[in-house]
């Protein structure tokens, strides 16, 4: 077998530099039967412009060097080890930088050797297998969302439409020890293409990456490639390489009679060819000044088409640099003030049009710094529940930093164990003080509230699930878990009285009246005891119109998602079998068990969960269930 060979790499239509890297190596071998076989590898660097494209450059250089240098080992034994030092080199360079802590590199290569192929993979490059009209992909993304799908938190479908598919869970020079997949054993075949991408080709489908390398030759079919992922908004850099396995050619020795006709044939060429120059130089000498005249025109005509251009382009990037630079002072004046709401604000306004702003990223870091400070200082004096609000701030600026997670439920803890300690101040008070109060007669058929049909993991009792003390009589009718809210000018929640997390909530409602009002669940639900705020997410449905996904601080909406109402798929006209699941940071909403868009929070979402109906709604809640997010989740 013989190797039919192309890479490039683009930096697309958005980013300003290409942090994508590649390589063939031997650079001057086809040899499939090369002792060290042939190294075909891409890497994606990550963390800031300049140190991106270090880090994939890095990862590519001390990879292909590794690899050859010890020929004694396995294939499989030697790019692991390559990777790892990779890893360490990568990991060291930027130890004890807080600035460029978060750089690292995606890295995939496969090792070709005679008639078996070797793969080594960290991240979310991948490399597919196209062979007999069929395509695979022979790798596993290294993504938070790919883990989600892969333990039956979400389906496939699900995970196209979750927002930041691309968060890695793992990459190389990120931390101190890196897990590597290896693939060992893969046949060859004449026939056999390997196509070897970065996360840029991501709008391409399998299918369509199928059907291009199968019909053109390598070089074709990556250049067609790249400029799908271009056309498609080229977002991100792309870099795409073509590996063609193909049958050596059997040269069959011809006879002397062929072997005349084919010098015969060559002597016609040669005549044909001297006969034609020949003719061009004679017309070159009748036309000259001609001739000479068009190609000057010709050339000054590109001359000041080039010029043109490039004063254009220094311009546009001199007025982008510009409102950049002025975006970046205004950050660093409010930080400088103390002002980190707006100083993050904008910070983040800079990284929605340049995702991978190093400054930008190191003020939000910055920032979360301060957070942090502030939060431990008033941890230190006591007050825990202005500590927990800094520390919730930090992690909405940093929302990996496992640092931040543990401050948070370090000072849930503490709070805990604070409101379950007896206050000897309230027990002297109620010795002394008269209680002669009116006296609250409880709401009828409240001895027969059942425990909710929930996953017996949870052991929630078997009363008082739902708290009622916000509503009056008019406003609802109970039976056992099943709620009624009726229309009038006042809208209406209730909520259970446990914390919970990683829970999907499903309930049916029926309105009574389509033409107006909104119900839904709540997850989520927060009170703020000293600040009497309360926050929470609510998930609700507007009749025949949209679903919407709220933030709710005391009373007030924040619209996170609005899905309309599809009249042609969806049969809902007064019942809705509403869902919200909630694991980690994503909130996932479904009608009929179906996703209807995906949510990624700042941070965790832990609390209470309850019903909700607005004003004018007349609604009944029934079937109200929750279960575990992860099917099997760990008591």
């Amino acid at each position: 077998m013989r190797i039919n060979y192309y890479g490039n790499s683009d930096k697309g239509m958005v980013r300003e530099e290409n942090q994508d890297c590649f390589g063939k190596f031997p650079v001057d071998s086809n040899d499939l039967n090369n002792p060290q076989g042939l190294l075909f590898i891409v890497a994606d660097g990550m963390g800031g412009h300049a140190k991106g494209k270090d880090a994939s450059n890095l990862a590519v250089d001390a990879i292909q060097q590794i690899y050859f240098e010890d020929s004694n080992k396995s294939i499989a034994d030697r790019i692991k080890l390559a990777f790892q030092t990779a890893n360490t080199k990568i990991f060291n360079r930027y130890l004890g930088n807080q600035q460029f802590q978060k750089m690292g590199t995606t890295a995939s290569a496969i090792i070709l050797h005679q008639k078996k192929a070797t793969i080594a993979h960290v991240g979310d490059s991948r490399i597919y297998r196209v062979y007999q009209g069929k395509i695979e992909q022979l790798t596993s993304d290294h993504t938070l969302v790919n883990e989600m799908q892969k333990k039956g938190i979400i389906n496939k479908e699900e995970a196209k439409q979750h927002p930041n598919k691309s968060v890695l869970n793992r990459a190389i020079g990120i931390e101190e020890n890196v897990e590597i997949d290896i693939i060992k054993n893969i046949v060859l075949h004449p026939g056999n293409i390997f196509v070897l991408c970065t996360d840029g080709l991501a709008k391409v489908t399998a299918e369509e990456i199928n059907k291009i390398a199968s019909e053109n030759t390598p070089e074709i079919a990556t250049s067609i490639l790249i400029n799908m992922a271009n056309e498609r908004g080229g977002k991100d850099n792309v870099t795409v390489q073509v590996i063609k396995l193909e049958e050596e050619e059997v040269v069959k020795p011809a006879n002397v009679y062929e072997a005349e006709k084919v010098v015969n044939k060559k002597w016609m060429k040669y005549l044909l060819i001297i006969f034609s120059l020949t003719a061009l130089i004679i017309l070159g000498v009748l036309f000259f000044d001609d001739i000479t005249g068009i190609f000057k025109s010709s050339e000054k005509l590109v001359v000041i088409q080039e010029q043109s251009s490039n004063t254009k382009t220094t311009e546009e990037n001199s007025d982008n640099n510009s409102e950049l630079g002025k975006m970046l002072a205004e950050a660093e004046r409010y930080f400088s003030k103390s002002d980190f709401e707006n100083s993050a604000s904008t910070y983040k306004a800079i990284l929605k049009d340049y995702p991978m702003h190093l400054s930008s990223l190191n003020g939000l870091y910055n920032i979360a710094q301060k957070y942090i400070e502030k939060g431990n200082n008033e941890k230190r004096l006591g007050k825990l529940y202005e500590a927990l609000e800094y520390y919730r701030k930090a992690q909405q600026l940093q929302p990996e930093d496992r640092n931040i997670e543990n401050l948070i439920e370090t000072c849930r803890s503490s709070l805990i164990a604070e409101s379950n300690k007896p206050k000897v101040e309230e027990v002297k008070e109620k010795k002394i003080v008269d209680t002669k109060k009116p006296e609250v007669k409880p709401i009828k058929k409240a001895e027969e509230k059942k425990t909710a049909p929930v996953n017996p993991k949870y052991n929630l009792p078997k009363n008082s699930f739902w708290n009622l003390e916000d509503l009056l009589r008019e406003d609802f009718s109970l039976n056992g878990n099943d709620i009624s809210f009726k229309a009038n000018s006042r809208s209406k929640k209730v909520v259970n009285t446990y914390v919970l997390k990683d829970v999907v909530v499903s309930v049916k409602a029926k309105f009574k009246n389509i033409s107006s009002g909104s119900a839904g669940i709540i997850i989520g639900y927060n009170w703020n005891k000293i600040t009497s705020v309360e926050k929470y997410f609510l998930f609700s449905v507007e009749p025949q119109k949209r679903f919407i996904l709220d933030e709710v601080t005391d009373g007030s909406k924040k619209e996170i998602l609005s899905i309309p109402y599809d009249s042609e798929t969806m049969t809902n006209t007064d019942t809705y079998n509403l869902s919200a699941k909630y694991l980690g940071a994503w909130i996932m909403i479904y009608n009929s068990d179906k996703l209807l868009k995906a949510y990624y929070n700042d941070s965790f979402i832990l609390g209470k969960i309850g019903l909700y109906a607005g004003t004018n709604t007349d609604v009944e809640f029934t079937n109200f269930n929750i279960a575990p997010a992860v099917d099997n989740l760990k008591e």
